[in-house]
């Protein structure tokens, strides 16, 4: 029985140290198949300064509606099954520049609560009795921060999940269980932890991503001088090995 010793503890010692990077990548722990999970419904994006808006007022003379189309011909406005849309862009302050209308603060709406604003506006300066505005945002913007480091434009929306699969998958390079999500709340920026290992992700506040956040995947190890990584490689090989030894032989000697 001994000859079959030392083969089955290499097997165990390697197959302990094959399993610790694996191990450090898993997403969703805890979660168990066949359990069902509370799903919570993504907040809707909120205005923010330097957002994109689509906007577009209908009604059925359209006539009426076409001076706020502005940068739209009188051809264009009247065509409204066509639906093209004016571009805005929310200033500083929070407000647009709207036809008739003046400066209007969009900022902390959302885009539908916007166009029942306008459309109140409009209806009750008279401008036009059946006024119906859609509110759409051009895209928003996500800075990723990490080895893969830019500004993403999203259309529509996206989650931590989502955005893991689009940067690459899990990778050992960072720390799954500590990526920081820095989120604008009242003129101030916010840091969030997340985990993104645990089933408790799709809990986190910060699990449906907004216009501006900044998403940190913190490295694991400090990036090596390439000048250094040279010599550190082989070395950190070495070290690996006689810790692979090191583990064969106690637990022969355990074996014993």
């Amino acid at each position: 029985m001994k000859n079959f010793r030392w083969p089955s503890c290499l097997l165990a010692a390697l197959l302990a140290v094959s399993c610790m990077t694996p191990r450090k990548m898993e997403i969703f722990r805890g979660m168990e198949y066949g359990e069902r999970y509370a799903f919570t419904q993504p907040e809707e994006l909120r205005l923010q300064p330097f957002d994109r808006l689509n906007i577009l007022v209908l009604s059925e003379i359209p006539q009426l509606a076409a001076p706020f189309n502005a940068t739209l011909n009188f051809e264009e406005s009247a065509q409204s099954s066509a639906r093209q849309t004016v571009s805005y862009v929310v200033d500083r302050e929070g407000c647009i520049e709207f036809p008739k209308l003046g400066p209007v603060n969009v900022q902390g709406l959302t885009t539908k609560e916007l166009g029942e604003l306008l459309s109140t506006e409009i209806k009750q300066r008279g401008y036009i009795n059946d006024a119906t505005v859609l509110v759409t945002l051009e895209k928003f913007e996500i800075t990723v921060v990490g080895e893969r480091n830019e500004q993403m434009e999203i259309d529509g929306g996206i989650n931590l999940i989502q955005l893991l699969a689009r940067t690459g998958g899990p990778a050992t390079s960072f720390r799954m269980n500590d990526v920081m999500v820095l989120r604008t709340e009242n003129g101030a920026r916010v840091p969030y932890q997340v985990d993104l290992r645990n089933k408790e992700v799709f809990n986190s506040p910060v699990f449906y991503l907004q216009q501006n956040d900044i998403v940190y995947f913190k490295p694991r190890n400090p990036k090596v001088d390439p000048a250094l990584q040279g010599i550190l490689v082989p070395i950190t090989s070495v070290l690996s090995g006689v810790s692979v030894i090191t583990s064969v032989l106690v637990l022969v000697r355990l074996s014993k």
